[in-house]
């Protein structure tokens, strides 16, 4: 019988895979390289690393980078080479009640367009779909790229998410349960596609830029009108056996539902009435008014529970507070350490979301580059 490993160790294609594969990652990870510099990284004698660019440069991976006419360098000029983030693109899709959120990134995970597509609370499922196709190709329309170009495609919706493409249950949005959501977008958007719940992705963005760049054990919770909370350990998503981890805010007895209830629960919901007064009390709150202080001591008193338990359960290094009322910054951290202090074991370090509204649809790009990543550095045939 053949030993795959043996082959593949023997088989010139697959080891000039190898070689290509090691290349492109150094490249990929530190910016632009001169030759020297690569076959100092790879360990490759100079004429395979040479074959190996050479590679890359034929698939658009890799380009040489252009000498300085103004700059006359002494002896033979070295040869830089760089990885083309330019060569593929990413999607980011935020699925909210009120509107759909777009970013298209490039393979760096550098922004080149973002847009808002605006859809009624009641809308349907149809009307949900147009909305995430319309935002889709409105990004796609403003940074001049093709959406054949590009290569991962997530897209973050409330409710629970199985096997990356289905959603199984929401209560938030009208017609949006049990149904395979990638499927469904599959015409609207001809690239690869991932479904992933959005506190998850929240999570992901935080992660990757946010507030817990330094920690690889974090508990994201969004607070507000709905409540649910995401889970990393060693800087990777933990779903749970269905996808429903994190949503304790279904239990009464935790206080979530009765934070829920309070002023504050609206901060972040601008433009309306209850929005502006959340935002009105949040404000004199941090100004250190008595009584909007009072009113904020509450809400972190209905919160505690609730995080008690996760901390208790999962011992983060770090727990971020997300939703509108993360403006509150020091001001609430201060007061939902009192009321939790006394029944953690270890009080982990409490952080606000400096991300915002687009912490979803930056986790979906993210999520998107992984994939991305798996495929360029994957030694599979």
């Amino acid at each position: 019988m053949d030993d795959d490993h043996t082959t593949r160790g023997a088989d010139p294609a697959y080891m000039r895979q190898i070689n290509a594969t090691n290349t492109l990652r150094r490249l990929y990870r530190a910016g632009p390289m001169t030759l020297t510099q690569i076959v100092d990284a790879t360990g490759l004698a100079r004429k395979t690393a040479e074959a190996a660019i050479e590679q890359l440069t034929a698939k658009n991976l890799v380009v040489e980078v252009a000498r300085d006419e103004a700059v006359r360098p002494v002896g033979r000029p070295a040869r830089t080479f760089r990885f083309c983030p330019e060569a593929g693109y990413v999607l980011g899709v935020q699925v909210g009640g009120h509107r759909v959120s777009a970013v298209l990134a490039d393979l760096h995970g550098t922004t080149q367009a973002k847009c808002d597509v605006p859809v009624n609370r009641a809308a349907g499922r149809s009307d949900r779909l147009s909305a995430i196709g319309a935002a889709a190709k409105e990004c796609a329309a403003q940074s001049g790229v093709d959406l054949g170009q590009v290569w991962a495609t997530t897209v973050g919706t409330p409710g629970l998410v199985e096997d990356g493409n289905r959603v199984t249950l929401c209560h938030v949005l009208p017609e949006w349960s049990d149904f395979s959501l990638a499927d469904q977008l599959s015409e609207r958007i001809p690239t690869p596609i991932t479904v992933e719940n959005d506190t998850n992705l929240s999570a992901v963005a935080e992660h990757w830029r946010g507030a817990a760049t330094d920690v690889g054990n974090v508990v994201w919770v969004l607070t507000g009108r709905r409540y649910s909370a995401a889970i990393l350990i060693d800087g990777s998503l933990y779903r749970g056996a269905d996808g429903a981890a994190g949503e304790i805010g279904w239990l009464p007895e935790l206080g979530w539902s009765k934070a829920s209830e309070q002023t504050l629960s609206f901060a972040g919901a601008g433009g309306t009435p209850a929005g502006d007064s959340a935002a009105s009390m949040l404000s004199r709150a941090v100004a250190g008014d008595d009584d909007a202080r009072r009113e904020m001591d509450a809400f972190a008193a209905s919160m505690a529970p609730g995080l008690t338990a996760l901390v208790l359960a999962l011992n983060p290094r770090c727990l971020v507070i997300g939703g509108g009322i993360a403006a509150a910054g020091d001001t609430l951290v201060r007061l939902l350490a009192d009321h939790m202090r006394p029944f953690c074991l270890r009080l982990p370090e409490l952080r606000m979301s400096s991300l915002g509204d687009e912490s979803v649809a930056l986790g979906a790009v993210r999520l998107g580059l992984d994939h991305v990543e798996d495929r360029l550095f994957s030694l599979s045939r």
